[in-house]
């Protein structure tokens, strides 16, 4: 974190130890500052949700190549780069609503940089763009997200019929039956990548436990993490045992 780097340049954004710990009588109360910055990078990482800081940085990663396109520079964001930026979104056709993103993933990277917060919600310009963006695109017809209905659930289980994998095969089926009966997101069963899996926040072998395995009555699932959980408490969710159509979870 580049403010734990060095002495104060006036404003307060730096820390200096020694600073801090000469006003202190007691030398063995004062603060150790030495090797704080990776436990404040630590925090701060865990301030959003993975998904959300992935897509910040995809977000953030249009901005700069918007940048460097028109050889502007991204870091410190000035209201007019910014304005610039917010119209070509307009142009491909972009709604007004999908634009808070990019103007959130700008301010998250330039505070990530060390370089302050740009206050862009404080741009007057800028927030009659977005409102203008908005306006303008009022009228587009949003997509709508339809409901998985059990006849949805069949149509997937006839497709993945076509697996010539039967572990796979059962593993999806499984995986669509329990999110459907608990209600879950697809981002609390699965992970975006190999890489990119964490046994502290995905879900795990461990994680999903029945009464019997023989003739199980009842599924509980460990949730660790989710988009309504940020502070990770964890949820478990029981599922009760159906009738034929869902009957081949046992398998897996």
């Amino acid at each position: 974190m580049p403010f734990l780097t060095g002495p104060s340049t006036g404003h307060g954004t730096h820390f200096n130890p020694s600073a801090s710990a000469g006003s202190a009588s007691d030398p063995s109360a004062r603060l150790d500052f030495s090797g704080l910055g990776s436990t404040v990078q630590e925090l701060f990482s865990a301030g959003l949700a993975p998904s959300t800081i992935r897509s910040y940085r995809s977000c953030s990663g249009t901005y700069s190549r918007f940048c460097d396109d028109n050889k502007k520079a991204p870091f410190p964001a000035s209201e007019e780069t910014v304005c610039f930026f917010v119209a070509s979104l307009f142009r491909k056709g972009m709604g007004g609503s999908s634009v808070k993103s990019y103007l959130a993933a700008i301010r998250y990277t330039q505070i990530t940089l060390g370089l302050g917060d740009p206050h862009i919600s404080e741009w007057p310009r800028l927030s009659y763009v977005v409102r203008g963006m908005k306006k303008r695109t009022a009228h587009y017809a949003r997509r709508p997200r339809l409901p998985i209905t059990p006849a949805i659930l069949r149509q997937l289980r006839s497709a993945w019929e076509k697996l010539a994998n039967p572990l796979n095969r059962n593993m999806l089926w499984a995986a669509a039956c329990m999110c459907f009966f608990g209600f879950l997101r697809s981002g609390e069963v699965v992970v975006p990548s190999a890489k990119a899996f964490d046994p502290a926040i995905h879900l795990c072998r461990g994680d999903v436990r029945v009464d019997s395995r023989d003739s199980p009555s009842y599924l509980e699932v460990s949730i660790k993490a989710s988009k309504t959980d940020v502070f990770r408490k964890g949820v478990t969710v029981v599922l009760g045992r159906t009738g034929p159509m869902c009957a081949q979870w046992q398998q897996y």
